[in-house]
């Protein structure tokens, strides 16, 4: 079960990953309310960061984002940070786990998708361990990237 409304959810993930961002050294401040495309800008350097969370409850239909049209533009964001809760547990959220990918690695996923109205679903895997059929070994942690 989802512990979280979707407001909420987003509340949560971009609060997490703004202060793991300071904790890691960078200067960060919020977009603007309702800004198109990211949630985060770095100062030094400049980037843009787009935050999404899955509350994950082992069922792929409804572990997933979406990325609207806006935010699938290729300039967009400059990375995407993915955050992933374990709700799979009835005591709540028991686990939280990092994704980082560039907007070219979204890029390559969007590109395999097909879309009539712009907006792409990214369907986490039953197992946790795959993202729209790729494989997030790759993505975990990978704070580099920023």
């Amino acid at each position: 079960m989802k512990i979280l409304t979707r407001k909420q959810s987003g509340s949560l993930a971009e609060s997490l990953v703004f202060a793991k961002l300071i904790s890691l050294g960078h200067t960060v401040r919020f977009a603007t309310v309702n800004q198109s495309g990211f949630d985060l800008i770095l100062l030094n350097p400049y980037k843009k960061v787009e935050v999404k969370h899955i509350q994950r409850v082992g069922n792929s239909s409804k572990d997933s984002f979406i990325l609207k049209k806006s935010q699938a533009q290729a300039n967009s964001f400059d990375n995407l940070i993915l955050l992933i809760s374990d709700c799979t547990s009835s005591k709540g959220i028991t686990n939280f786990e990092y994704y980082i990918f560039t907007n070219k690695e979204i890029q390559n996923m969007i590109n395999s998708k097909s879309s009539t109205s712009g907006n792409y679903t990214f369907n986490l895997s039953n197992n946790g361990l795959s993202l729209s059929g790729t494989s997030l070994a790759l993505f975990k942690n990978q704070w580099d990237k920023v």
